[in-house]
């Protein structure tokens, strides 16, 4: 039997994985906005998979025991808060930036533009 790409939840599917490049994509976007120092993809990338596997936060989305927008609003407060505040030195929190919201609920959530392994987590 063929795993699910998708699961429904609250009535919504939901990617069995999220699009790790364009994540990746929004994180170096937030630290160009609100850092002088840039943070390397491969940092970003270990903090993203802390947050979504090892935390297992993605699975915590998946069951229904947190929302789309607090899945959102952990990565986005990771990657500022611990990543990229951190590797500057600099001592500030999330501030709201909803254009950038949107980019990384999408690459959470949309997955009509890519194929994906279910159950395997991003390693490049």
């Amino acid at each position: 039997m063929r795993p699910r790409q998708d699961s429904i939840i609250f009535g919504v599917a939901t990617p069995a994985l999220p699009n790790m490049e364009a994540l990746l994509t929004c994180g170096v976007r937030l630290a160009k906005l609100n850092s002088p120092s840039p943070v390397p993809k491969e940092r970003m990338r270990a903090k993203i998979n802390e947050i979504l596997y090892a935390r297992k936060n993605l699975v915590g989305f998946q069951k229904g025991l947190i929302t789309r927008e607090e899945l959102r609003n952990l990565i986005l407060a990771h990657m500022m808060n611990t990543l990229i505040f951190n590797y500057a030195g600099v001592d500030e929190k999330w501030r709201d930036n909803p254009r950038l919201a949107i980019s990384v609920e999408k690459a959470l959530f949309d997955n009509k533009a890519r194929k994906t392994t279910y159950g395997k987590r991003d390693t490049k």
